[in-house]
């Protein structure tokens, strides 16, 4: 029988903070997705950052330096390819 111990395979032992930086941003201009995806970062340990908007996502990732941005591709002004290249 395989026994497994779940203390390894915790959250902390996969997702940490990168150098001592643990915001995250989450744009997504469905208020669904975004609550979820959000949720799932909160509880990798994150703190969490969330735009609906490629503008509002430019100026939180200005203003912030979030260590994880997840971007939906698909934004309704800006699509999130072009906003990455801004971002860069």
């Amino acid at each position: 029988m395989l026994t497994v111990d779940l203390e390894r395979f915790s959250p902390e032992n996969y997702f940490f903070p990168i150098a001592g930086n643990s915001l995250a941003l989450v744009v997504d201009s469905d208020l669904d997705s975004l609550t979820l995806t959000t949720e799932i970062v909160k509880f990798c340990g994150c703190c969490v950052l969330t735009a609906t908007t490629s503008q509002n996502a430019l100026q939180l990732a200005i203003a912030h330096q979030p260590a994880l941005i997840l971007l939906e591709l698909m934004l309704p002004e800006v699509d999130g390819i072009t906003l990455t290249m801004q971002l860069r």
